[in-house]
């Protein structure tokens, strides 16, 4: 024990100015304004007995430590108020990562990609069409890096259905792209010499070296044409059994006439016509085909008003309308609905015709010169009795 047991309580001692606990080998003091490390000190016991000594063992009165300075009061931080419980925002749900464009690719391009043999395919072009055969033109764009490649040789080998001819004969043709990036060839005329219609696969590749072999960038590409023939007559059409009457359409399914409301069939349709056309057993041909009514608005003469969507408070219905063909297992077809929306109530027959075309230039409307008819038009005739 370095300093002994202790002879008092720690206490204040106003002669040393400190707070102070004698022990019996040395006094400890408490310096609170000295840094931490020096707060408790012996007190100067050795030197305080010298001096009395040395002062003629009077017991002179040690000279005071200062008065001590308390620290000022502890003003505690205002209680700690913790931030809310962190929600983290749901996790954003998103699709599939979109894949971008390769920038490297052989993409091929036609003229069209369903034809009907016999018809011009461009209307005022340079392709042209005869009784059996149909020309047209097929391109490949080739991009490497992103841009397109020009002076790459390209090789199109066509494959027509078994039958069916091409002219030239190929079937191999080489071409080299424009500065473009696009190699074309044609006119290339397909004869349907086999069943009716008919289709050409058609497949490309780059092949720079001039080897015969497809290079292995891009990959090639691939498509088929398809070619459809219209049958002697390709259009039919069936009157509604309520509004039928030896192959007319009696005036009581006319919407004002015979009656009041009229006694047939106002609000529905009163007759169809059906498109067929012959071709591949497949769902790939879609031909864009139009019908279009020749009627008069308001009814006059002899010339009904029609519609091929339901009829209109006012006013005329609807004369074009584009349908795409499909395949019903048998044949291609597409279908109209037909309304009969006024007549001349005057006890003579009217009437209104409906042609079909193929939409060659497919902008849902009719333009004459271009879109080609497929037969005859099909007239109707109102009963007006």
């Amino acid at each position: 024990m370095i300093h002994g047991y202790p002879l008092t309580e720690e206490y204040f001692a106003p002669e040393l100015g400190v707070v102070t606990q004698w022990f019996e080998r040395s006094r400890l003091e408490f310096h609170p304004n000295n840094p931490p490390q020096f707060r408790v000190l012996q007190g100067h016991v050795s030197r305080e007995i010298l001096a009395i000594l040395q002062a003629g063992g009077t017991g002179g009165t040690a000279t005071p430590y200062p008065t001590y300075t308390p620290y000022p009061t502890y003003t505690p931080y205002p209680t700690y108020t913790p931030y809310p419980t962190y929600t983290p925002y749901p996790t954003p749900t998103t699709g599939p990562t979109p894949t971008p464009p390769s920038a490297t690719s052989l993409t091929l391009g036609a003229t069209h990609t369903t034809f009907l043999i016999g018809a011009d395919p461009d209307g005022a072009g340079d392709l042209t069409a005869g009784t059996n055969t149909t020309q047209f033109r097929i391109s490949a764009t080739v991009i490497i890096g992103g841009s397109p490649a020009a002076y790459k040789w390209v090789r199109f080998t066509l494959s027509p259905s078994s039958g069916d001819s091409i002219s030239p004969v190929g079937p191999v043709f080489t071409v080299q792209t424009s500065s473009t990036g696009v190699a074309t060839i044609g006119p290339i005329t397909f004869t349907d010499t086999g069943s009716p219609g008919g289709t050409l696969f058609v497949s490309a590749c780059v092949d720079q070296d001039l080897d015969s072999t497809c290079d292995s960038s891009p990959a090639p590409a691939s498509t088929t044409l398809y070619f459809l023939r219209a049958p002697t007559p390709p259009l039919g059409s069936v009157i509604e059994t309520t509004c039928a009457s030896s192959g007319f359409i009696i005036d009581e399914c006319v919407p004002g006439v015979g009656g009041s409301p009229p006694s047939g069939q106002p609000a529905g349709k009163d007759a169809t016509l059906t498109l067929t056309l012959n071709g591949p057993a497949s769902s790939g041909p879609k031909l864009p085909v139009i019908a279009v009514v020749t009627d008069a608005s308001p009814p006059a003469g002899i010339t009904a008003n029609a519609s091929l969507t339901s009829c209109p408070a006012s006013g005329d219905g609807t004369d074009v309308q584009q349908k795409l063909t499909s395949y019903d297992g048998t044949g291609h077809v597409a279908s109209w609905d037909i309304w009969v929306c006024g007549i001349v109530n005057d006890g003579t027959n009217d009437s209104f015709d409906v042609a079909v075309y193929w939409d060659v230039d497919n902008n849902g409307s009719w333009t004459p010169g271009v879109d080609v008819q497929i037969g005859s038009s099909q007239s109707f005739t109102i009963l007006d009795n």
